[in-house]
């Protein structure tokens, strides 16, 4: 992949800034170097997160939406569409892509734990324990040697840590939930 892109005033464009991913599409793929991002809408995956990155949501959206037109079994599209959907606040919209990306590709567990999230969100704590559920499985399946002490995937235990601290989470709200709507029924059945 080439560090940079030099403009015809002899500047050049930082490698992963919209400007960079702007020109190699306004380009096309006119070299073997720049022409992999051009499979699987790839270009368009990567120009979305870098307007996420930015905090401009809509023109992610907008891009993530071009991978997925282009290439419509692209988990990974669907996938960062979600999140700048989630940061939207678009709660439904980016549940409904996470759950495209998990159809198109069900092993991975980016898109459980991202879901959720949305999920815990929402305030749907049973749906989002279920999908972290999913996750410390699929982790346990991908390595069933966690729990080794002698085991060096620091990748796995680490997400089956963050997932497990995600479950406390929705464990106590849930529970609060729970005690709030109690209280009430208590309440009104002294009336």
């Amino acid at each position: 992949m080439p560090n940079r892109i030099n403009k015809p005033d002899g500047e050049y464009i930082k490698p992963f800034s919209i400007e960079y991913y702007t020109d190699i599409i306004a380009a096309g793929p006119k070299c073997p170097e720049q022409e992999f991002y051009f499979i699987d809408g790839a270009i368009y995956i990567l120009r979305g997160i870098a307007y996420y990155c930015k905090g401009d949501y809509d023109n992610a959206i907008v891009d993530h939406s071009n991978a997925i037109e282009l290439a419509p079994k692209n988990a990974w599209g669907y996938c960062s569409r979600g999140d700048a959907y989630l940061k939207k606040g678009s709660l439904k919209e980016s549940i409904n892509d996470y759950t495209e990306a998990i159809k198109l590709c069900p092993r991975e567990e980016a898109f459980y734990t991202r879901r959720g999230d949305a999920y815990l969100e929402q305030k749907k704590y049973y749906k989002a324990e279920r999908d972290y559920m999913d996750v410390i499985e699929l982790c346990y399946e991908h390595d069933p040697r966690l729990d080794d002490p002698d085991n060096d995937d620091e990748y796995l235990k680490g997400l089956v840590k963050e997932i497990e601290s995600k479950l406390t989470i929705v464990s106590r709200k849930r529970n609060g939930e729970l005690l709030r709507h109690k209280v009430t029924d208590d309440t009104s059945n002294k009336e």
